[in-house]
């Protein structure tokens, strides 16, 4: 909070990055709840910094004006006195009602939740429905209910909006006049969370010889790599890639083309012709009845 006082939003999401990535290299070798940190660990990142990310998502499920006045009347009450965990829950609730599954997930049970997410948007009628679906993969930790911040992005507009997630798996679809052409996760990074983003299937199942995307090759590649795809009728086709967080590095195709076989090549620079760095990269064929990713490697 007093970097967000003293230096500005910037400096503050800055300051969140850095205590999440502290938190989850302790967390690559250990694993405990706040409450209760094994010998040893007692001045850890789970007491501190993850527990301040905790009180941050807290911040944003509150909103600021009910999340300052609890901690105002929380500090009137117990200034110069102990004071328990219970007793900050109390005050909290005061304002918000039930965070029993807030405190028990957060507090009083180790880990955090890994998302795997996609989406994908397909024309229905006069609109075009927007689909999403969210896993949760984490081993050692429950699945979370959490509030997710979507922001879709439309030619020349956005939108926000707020998912519930409470399952191992859940899909949503919405419905929208214009079609999207991005979908960010969390986008002001509000969530204490491991994220990847896939596209569409990666499957090695023989698709049908009317709609596919074959391997890239050479796979795994260095300089260059070829991509191809057969279409069965005319109409609009993207080809695309992602790097897996989900944002989109390059269009390597789109336009209107007739049925038949296609090859592309990839040089692995993004849409500003800058060469990307080594990783896994998803790319994607989509048309406006069919859509199919598969993933490559490029090495350096």
């Amino acid at each position: 909070l007093y970097t967000e006082y003293k230096y500005g939003y910037e400096a503050f999401q800055n300051r969140l990055v850095q205590f999440a990535q502290s938190y989850f290299n302790e967390d690559n070798y250990i694993r405990y709840p706040i409450f209760d940190p094994p010998p040893g660990y007692l001045f850890g990142t789970v007491e501190y910094e993850k527990a301040a990310l905790v009180l941050h998502m807290l911040r944003r499920l509150l909103g600021d004006d009910d999340f300052f006045s609890a901690i105002v009347d929380y500090v009137n009450e117990f200034s110069y006195s102990n004071a328990s965990t219970d007793e900050l829950q109390e005050h909290f609730e005061n304002y918000y009602g039930d965070l029993d599954w807030f405190f028990e997930q957060w507090i009083y049970q180790a880990g955090h939740p890994e998302y795997l997410w996609t989406w994908y948007a397909v024309p229905d009628s006069e609109h075009f429905a927007l689909n999403i679906t969210i896993s949760q993969v984490q081993d050692n930790a429950p699945i979370f209910t959490m509030p997710i911040t979507f922001e879709v992005e439309f030619p020349g507009h956005d939108t926000t909006f707020v998912l519930w997630n409470f399952q191992q798996t859940q899909s949503y679809t919405f419905y929208f006049d214009d079609e999207p052409v991005q979908v960010y996760f969390d986008p002001q990074n509000d969530l204490l969370k491991e994220v990847e983003f896939y596209v569409g299937v990666d499957s090695e199942e023989i698709l049908p010889a009317s709609f596919s995307l074959y391997q890239n090759y050479p796979n795994p590649f260095n300089s260059s790599t070829d991509f191809k795809f057969v279409l069965d009728g005319k109409g609009l086709a993207e080809l695309e890639i992602y790097d897996i967080t989900g944002r989109l590095v390059k269009t390597l195709f789109s336009g209107v083309v007739k049925a038949g076989i296609y090859n592309i090549t990839w040089d692995g620079t993004d849409n500003d012709d800058n060469h990307v760095s080594s990783g896994t990269y998803i790319y994607r064929l989509r048309t406006n009845y069919n859509s199919v990713a598969r993933k490559m490697s490029l090495i350096k």
